[in-house]
């Protein structure tokens, strides 16, 4: 039955739990395939994350975590009273998925459970919890789910969001584009008036030039012709 449900798209969500984080005991779980025969592998796989070490430290409430292998991947978060929710997925179903189902979990665990989890035995709110988490995961694990569609809506509105934020980053480089090339423009009327001045003083030096070497000429005359003058007296 498990390989029907995968066939059509169900059976991603493979374990759902809840942990403290002080001692790393399950408070409550749930499997949604009793058919799945690695339960022991996921149980095996929280403890081993709620005992690494300084994860008490490490890990803040309310931050997602997300830890992907080639087969499955373990999501969760923590709380400030020190419970860890947890959700076992397929590798490839998708964050924006898996943390709403979470943030849902949360509450609805709160809400049969109540304070029990910070000192019940391990595994004694699993029944409490087994119709919320069974109906949650139904309506997440199925890809034709109004709370999937919703959510990829949601998803839909944020490309469309960024896509106004991209135009408008290609208007910025459009005008960016455009004043650089006036900038140039600018720049080479600059060079072009720098030139035709420089050309007009050197003209203008050329004509002083011309009017100094035309007075000097002038006065050498007058002053041969006073010479001329003297000396045939």
């Amino acid at each position: 039955m498990l390989g029907d449900s995968n066939a059509n798209g169900y059976g991603r969500i493979k374990f759902v739990a809840v942990a403290r984080a002080d001692d790393g005991k399950l408070v409550a779980s749930y499997l949604p395939s009793r058919a799945d025969s690695d339960v022991e592998k996921y149980h095996h796989a929280v403890h081993e994350v709620l005992c690494a070490p300084d994860f008490q430290h490490k890990v803040k409430p309310g931050s997602r975590y997300r830890l992907v292998g080639d087969i499955n991947a373990f999501n969760f978060t923590t709380d400030t009273q020190q419970c860890v929710y947890i959700v076992i997925t397929v590798a490839n179903f998708s964050e924006k998925f898996v943390f709403p189902l979470i943030n849902e979990l949360i509450p609805a665990f709160k809400d049969a459970c109540g304070d029990e989890a910070t000192s019940c035995e391990e595994g004694a709110l699993s029944k409490k919890v087994e119709p919320s988490f069974a109906r949650l995961v139904r309506a997440y694990d199925n890809p034709s789910s109004d709370k999937i569609a919703s959510l990829q809506a949601k998803v839909g509105d944020i490309a469309v969001s960024v896509g106004d934020s991209i135009g408008g980053a290609l208007r910025n480089i459009n005008k960016a584009e455009q004043l650089e090339e006036q900038t140039m423009r600018l720049q080479d009327e600059a060079e072009l008036f720098h030139k035709q001045t420089n050309q007009l003083k050197r003209h203008e030096q050329w004509r002083k030039w011309k009017m100094n070497i035309v007075i000097g000429g002038i006065l050498l005359l007058i002053i041969v012709i006073i010479i001329v003058a003297l000396a045939s007296r």
